[in-house]
Parts: structure tokens; C-alpha cells; sequence
């Protein structure tokens, strides 16, 4: 699949950002109505990055579960038909405001379905959406431990292990 929701309704591909979609307006955003009501989707990730400012320069940090066990992220999904008809498949994750001990760093974070919602996340017969939006809003995370990591995450090109590796003590 492709990040970056591309609405199923759309004559082209969008000019705005759609990697992530804040939770806030799931259902009232045109990008995100039908998927947030019909293809809801859980990413799975070992963890995320996120940027911290440090002077003048930006260092990226990575927040992981303390057990190192992955995360499960909320998505959506929708599946486009260019001009062509050729169908593309694509997604976005969901965020939220940060849990405070979050916040030092960035004002958003993923939102991460604890197990227990997993279920009814992913149910096509759930149609309570106001509350849906509300466990995303406020639903605890858990605890998240986060390390700074080498700039190389900065290109999608690159790959490997060394990319989550703890590179400063903090």
C-alpha cells in the first residue's frame, strides 16, 4: 500500500497531505469520512520517530514499547482508480494529541490501539464513531520509552537495524 490516503471519490491524486489524519475531524474531513466509516485498518510498527528541536537543528528520537513488543497503530485505508483504472491501495495513520510525557518533543502522536480495542476497531458492523473517536482522543497508549537515534532515519531509502539503535544515553 501507499502512505498517503488517496479517497476513493477523487478525479486525481490529492495536492494536500494525507500520511496522517487527526483524529479530531475523521468524520467531518471529505479525505477521510468513508474510510474512517468503512476501511479501518490497524498498522503494525516496532515503533515511531519523532523530531526534537535541539538549538538550531532537529534530532530524531525513537519512542518504542519498554517490552520492545509492536505497536498497533489506527489507520485507514481506501482503494483509488486512476484515469486509467488502474487501482491503487492506500493508507494513513491516524494521530492525536501527544500524552503529556509526549509533548517536550511534538504536539501530535500516533493514536495506538491497546489489544482489548483491536476487535472493534477493525469490525465493519461498529458504527459508534463519536465513541471510536473518543478512545483514539483519550485512550491511555501505555507507557512508551523513546532514544535518540542516528539522522539517517531522515531518507525512506534507508533501512536496516542501526536505524533504532540507541546512539546517546539519556
Amino acid at each position: 500500500m501507499c502512505w498517503g490516503l488517496i479517497p476513493r471519490w477523487t478525479k486525481e491524486q490529492l495536492k494536500i497531505s494525507t500520511f496522517n489524519a487527526r483524529v479530531e475531524t475523521l468524520d467531518t474531513k471529505p479525505a477521510y469520512c468513508y474510510a474512517f466509516r468503512h476501511n479501518r485498518a490497524i498498522i503494525p510498527v516496532d515503533g515511531y520517530y519523532e523530531w526534537e528541536k535541539v538549538g538550531a537543528a532537529k534530532q530524531p528520537r525513537y519512542f518504542h514499547r519498554p517490552d520492545n513488543e509492536p505497536m498497533a497503530l489506527a489507520g485507514l485505508w481506501d482503494t483509488w482508480k486512476d484515469p486509467l483504472g488502474k487501482e491503487i491501495e492506500s493508507f494513513t495513520i491516524i494521530v492525536r494529541p501527544a500524552e503529556p510525557e509526549i509533548a517536550d518533543i511534538h504536539d501530535r502522536m500516533p493514536a495506538i490501539l491497546p489489544e482489548e480495542y483491536w476487535n472493534r476497531w477493525l469490525s465493519p458492523e461498529t458504527r459508534e464513531w463519536a465513541e471510536m473517536k473518543k478512545e483514539l482522543l483519550f485512550g491511555y497508549p501505555g507507557p512508551l520509552y523513546r532514544h535518540e537515534v542516528g539522522r539517517r532515519v531522515n531518507s525512506s531509502k534507508n533501512e536496516g537495524e542501526d536505524l533504532i539503535r540507541q546512539i546517546n544515553s539519556e
